[in-house]
């Protein structure tokens, strides 16, 4: 890392990716409430609908799995 860290919003750049990557993890949370309310019936849904809520699922926990431990052991990604 540089000497100069390179600031957003105020903060360093690795805690605001680490904060990405809990904001995203929150995201895959609600959607996995979603998907499960959708299973049980209590929301209105079909296959197709689960199918890209699930794949939607896979990108942000992969997301903010990068975002997360990226920003833990010290690699930029923002």
């Amino acid at each position: 890392m540089s000497v100069k860290e390179e600031l957003i919003w105020g903060l360093p750049a690795l805690n605001v990716q680490a904060l990405a990557g809990v904001a995203l993890f929150f995201v895959t949370w609600l959607l996995v409430k979603f998907i499960r309310g959708i299973q049980t019936g209590r929301y209105p849904g079909s296959p197709t609908l689960l199918l890209y809520l699930r794949t939607i699922l896979g990108f942000t926990l992969t997301a903010s799995a990068f975002f997360f431990f990226g920003a833990v052991f010290g690699f930029r990604y923002i």
